[in-house]
């Protein structure tokens, strides 16, 4: 009995040896140049991606109008692509380690590219009703083909760079926040110069070309599991920290996507022009991408969870602020706007980049999800943490839509809501802080 007993610790000894191996197997065949290739790949397809996103806002609108297509479709054409991100990238987290992250990024990046090129062509569509249907079809590919190439970039950073992978995500969000800004006035400029198709054409071959580099470009991650996906998965799902960070995101991304639609109508008031408008955005874009990567670092540093409640509590007061709400009693200058514009921006990349590493660090943090699952756990928790935070991005569109471009009073109600709202996830970050903290000692105790 004994020589068995002896024989079944060998066995998990040796086990665990093995599972270690491979996890140092894949540090040590991924060469320092191979991951310095391989950012540069994501950082071109993050900024290109995000130029696509924003490709059609200068002239997409007034060329459905003109074909008799109602506001609340063009709507739901501009929905549909981060609905389709929020619906595809669990799956592409349960489904990656059975395809390979090179096949699944190529997908991603082929699907959006080719999808991106026919867009340009649905002008050509007569029919009012078709060319909304063929819009919503190729505009809901396209955001599966963002949800997967976004799913896999987490999942790998997470991997590759995982002990600097808030860095490496400020990095991505620096390019995406580019691209986001330069998308508009380069679509604009394309469009005057050769009509609807070309924007369309370069972006979308562009892309097309991307991933066929990537296929080469980006090294293969093998990706193994001791339980199964799907236990995994639900494992992931009810991880409190996953689903408290998650919900939290909801509210944050709302609050910062809620300004697109309603903070142009509330700047009118001080007589800026369309200029002067475009500046302010600007400032609030580039306050969030410029912040983006020294967050990263700091928090690779210092901690996730201390920035995310700082950023809670000082994007809360930036919230009350911006309106102001209506329980505070002060007339808002230019300058006021301005400064609250800057520190939501700043405050949104506190809560946002330490989000994920925060919890990529839980999924592991327990017995159940074992060192030679962290790869596959990790994939999943990207593609979840991707689908929460595009929710959120719906969310603020609809609540600037409904509530902040109506009235001032109800854009003032909205924007303290929202505030109090991410006070109140500062504080559940203050307790699930302080509950991990107990349970750790707990656990640290000897029997």
């Amino acid at each position: 009995m004994a020589a068995a007993a002896s024989d079944a610790t060998s066995q998990l000894i040796k086990s665990d040896d093995e599972e270690n191996k491979d996890i140092d197997s894949l540090e040590s065949t991924i060469t320092p140049r191979q991951k310095s290739a391989a950012l540069v790949l994501l950082i071109y397809n993050s900024l290109i991606v995000s130029v696509i996103y924003s490709l059609l806002l200068p002239f997409f609108s007034q060329v459905a109008i003109n074909k008799g297509v109602t506001s609340l479709q063009i709507g739901i054409i501009y929905a549909i692509y981060p609905l389709a991100k929020i619906i595809i990238s669990p799956f592409v987290g349960m489904t990656m380690h059975k395809i390979g992250n090179r096949y699944t990024l190529w997908i991603g990046l082929f699907l959006e590219g080719g999808c991106t090129i026919l867009f340009g062509f649905l002008p050509d569509i007569l029919n009012a009703n078709g060319f909304v249907a063929v819009c919503i079809i190729v505009r809901c590919f396209q955001g599966f083909g963002a949800g997967v190439s976004e799913t896999v970039a987490y999942g790998f950073v997470a991997t590759i760079f995982k002990d600097s992978a808030a860095t490496v995500i400020g990095i991505l969000e620096v390019a995406s926040v580019l691209g986001l800004m330069a998308g508009a006035p380069v679509g604009g400029l394309l469009y005057e110069i050769n009509g609807y198709h070309l924007p369309f054409i370069i972006f979308g071959s562009l892309l097309m070309v991307s991933a066929f580099v990537c296929f080469f470009g980006v090294p293969a991650i093998s990706y193994k599991a001791s339980i199964s996906t799907k236990k995994l998965m639900l494992y992931i799902m009810c991880l409190p920290r996953m689903m408290l960070i998650g919900l939290g995101l909801i509210v944050q991304m709302a609050s910062f996507t809620f300004l697109e639609p309603s903070l142009s109508v509330r700047l009118q008031s001080y007589s800026l022009s369309v200029t002067d408008i475009g500046l302010v955005f600007l400032l609030l874009f580039g306050s969030y991408g410029l912040s983006a990567p020294i967050i990263g670092c700091i928090s690779d540093r210092a901690g996730h969870r201390i920035l995310i409640i700082l950023g809670c509590f000082t994007l809360a007061a930036c919230l009350q602020f911006l309106g102001p709400a209506p329980y505070i009693n002060i007339e808002m200058q230019l300058i006021t706007v301005i400064l609250v514009m800057a520190g939501i921006g700043i405050s949104t990349a506190l809560v946002t980049i330490p989000a994920l590493p925060d919890i990529l660090q839980g999924t592991t943090a327990s017995g159940y999800c074992k060192e030679n699952d962290s790869v596959l756990a990790y994939a999943m928790a990207s593609g979840i943490f991707n689908s929460f935070y595009s929710l959120g991005q719906i969310t603020g569109y609809l609540l600037g839509g409904v509530f902040g471009a109506s009235n001032e009073y109800s854009y003032r109600w909205c924007s303290a809501v929202l505030g109090i709202l991410v006070a109140i996830q500062g504080f559940i970050m203050i307790t699930l802080a302080i509950f991990e903290r107990r349970a750790a000692r707990k656990k640290s105790q000897p029997l």
